[in-house]
Parts: C-alpha cells; structure tokens; sequence
C-alpha cells in the first residue's frame, strides 16, 4: 500500500488533458496570482491585460483539445451504433445506475 498525495496538475481526469495543457494551466495560475498581488499598484492594467490575453488563448486550447478527442473516439466507432451511443451518453455525462430493489416491503 502507498500514500500518494493528490496533485491538481497530475490528477487531472479529462482524457483530452496533455502536458502541455497542464503547463499551461501553471503559468496561467501564475499570471493570475500575480494580477491580483499586484492589485492597486500601476502594473495591475498590465498584469490584468496579459492574464486576459493568456486565458483566452488557454480556453481555445481546451475547446480545440475537447473537440479532436471526441471527433478521434466518434471516427473509431463510426461503423458501429451501439458504441456510438455509448460515447454520446458518456459525452453527455449520462450514468445507468441499476439500483437494486429493496428486500423488504413495508405495508
């Protein structure tokens, strides 16, 4: 048994996440902290405008990552129905939880 402390960047659970996504995210998250040290002071325009710039070229990263995933998963499956369905329920979060019935009725 091993004890492994959780770490944001590794744990991330999306399939479509890479490295470079994930370095990424550090140095947005560092831009940021350092927009918001600089709060009040005559660099926070110029902090604020390069984390706006950088986030939203994070995001069109994430999108264009999202959407190669899912279209490289729907072509393998293209031929065959049952798969598909099955990656559009996962697409769209969609869990069949079978709960079983209770044992004993009160009446």
């Amino acid at each position: 048994m091993k004890t492994v402390k959780f770490n944001k960047y590794k744990h991330k659970g999306k399939p479509w996440v890479t490295k470079g996504i994930l370095t990424s995210l550090k140095t947005k998250e560092r831009l940021y902290i350092k927009m918001i040290k600089s709060s009040g002071t005559d660099n926070y325009a110029k902090n604020y405008e390069k984390y706006k710039i950088y986030n939203s070229l994070y995001n069109k990263c994430i999108k264009s990552a999202k959407y190669h995933h899912w279209h490289m998963i729907f072509q393998q499956s293209k031929n065959d129905v049952k798969k598909t369905w099955e990656n559009i329920n996962t697409l769209l979060n969609k869990n069949n939880i079978v709960r079983p019935l209770p044992q004993i009725f009160y009446y």
